[in-house]
């Protein structure tokens, strides 16, 4: 662990930020690869989040590598955290509670979800980025979308982009 977080604290150091101070981006687009692949890369997303203190829910969309989807999927039923190298990570649970509701979104077994490695990247970045912050994390592992599909999940996910805190 703490290799790793001298690693990231490095990347995120000799990281500008582009981001107008005191305001959380809404948005950010990261690669997902292994961290000596694009670390540096990731770094500039991710640098743009330190120090923010106005977010509590953090919505990370990462494709579907090894479970076949026509849609999204969520965490299992009862998985609360995300265990990392850095410390857990809460899930929002009242948001997976809202999405499951609509019926739209298949659910990843424990052992699928572990193998999924898109949103995982993301994890220390973000730990790291959101330290100062109490924060949840509202992971969406996406698949296979067809136009009308991309629809109906973006009118799905709105409500929580539209969120201020989000």
């Amino acid at each position: 662990p703490q290799l790793l977080r001298a690693e990231l604290l490095g990347l995120l150091s000799r990281t500008p930020r582009t981001g107008i101070p005191g305001h959380a981006p809404k948005a950010l687009i990261a690669p997902h690869a292994g961290l000596r692949y694009c670390g540096q890369t990731a770094s500039y997303a991710y640098a743009n989040l330190l120090a923010t203190s106005s977010v509590s829910r953090i919505v990370v969309l990462g494709p579907s590598h090894h479970k076949r989807l026509e849609g999204c999927a969520l965490p299992a039923i009862g998985v609360g955290a995300y265990r990392t190298p850095l410390g857990p990570i809460r899930l929002d649970g009242e948001g997976l509670a809202t999405l499951r509701e609509s019926g739209e979104f298949e659910e990843l077994s424990i052992g699928e979800d572990e193998a999924e490695h898109s949103i995982e990247m993301q994890l220390p970045f973000l730990l790291l980025s959101m330290e100062q912050a109490d924060w949840t994390l509202l992971p969406v592992v996406v698949g296979h979308l067809s136009q009308q599909a991309c629809a109906l999940f973006a009118r799905h996910l709105e409500p929580f982009f539209d969120d201020p805190n989000t």
